[in-house]
């Protein structure tokens, strides 16, 4: 199994996402959090099932809430780029390549 890698500037976002949806809803972050895990499970299980975003980026998302992880595979590591909220420019990321 490949080993895992979140640059600092996803673990950010997840941190504030998980912040910002307690406010609005109490509890909601841990729903986002468990949904963050299942999806990153599902990465290091099949890691090139996700599609192609840009060049060898790949998206997958976590439903609701409405997020996305924006990763890439490179060697035997995944590296996860950012944790995308579906309203936000989809091409911010980019500039962490």
């Amino acid at each position: 199994m490949r080993r895992l890698r979140i640059l600092s500037s996803a673990k950010a976002e997840l941190r504030q996402a998980r912040r910002f949806l307690d406010t609005e809803r109490p509890g909601y972050g841990d729903v986002l959090l468990s949904r963050f895990e299942q999806a990153v499970s599902l990465i290091r299980r099949h890691p090139f099932s996700a599609p192609v975003i840009y060049e060898q980026y790949r998206k997958v998302s976590l439903g609701k809430p409405k997020y996305s992880i924006v990763y890439s595979i490179e060697g035997d590591e995944i590296v996860i780029v950012a944790l995308m909220h579906h309203r936000q420019n989809p091409d911010y990321w980019k500039s962490r390549i």
